[in-house]
């Protein structure tokens, strides 16, 4: 995997990690934080726009199941759960 690959996931998990506790406090200034101070322009440069990261993020969610986080994806009725649906027959 290569390091930019590495540091991708390692976004999108940080991003769980703050949507499950609190997703008023998703933001890339504070992933950026909780990898031990990168700049919210160094997270965004993975992804281009904060709303593509934080779809990324819903999905990277869904596809780890990542429960708090797909709770709340559900009471919203994201769109990326048509990931999960299309995995888990009903």
């Amino acid at each position: 995997m290569k390091h930019g690959d590495k540091i991708k996931k390692e976004i999108l998990h940080q991003g769980c990690m703050i949507w499950a506790e609190d997703v008023s406090k998703l933001s890339a200034r504070a992933i950026g934080k909780r990898m031990g101070g990168y700049t919210h322009s160094a997270v965004l440069y993975h992804f281009g726009t904060f709303e593509k990261l934080k779809n990324a993020i819903a999905e990277y969610a869904v596809e780890n199941e990542i429960e708090p986080v797909v709770r709340q994806l559900k009471a919203i009725d994201h769109p990326c759960l048509s990931l999960l649906k299309s995995a888990t027959p009903r």
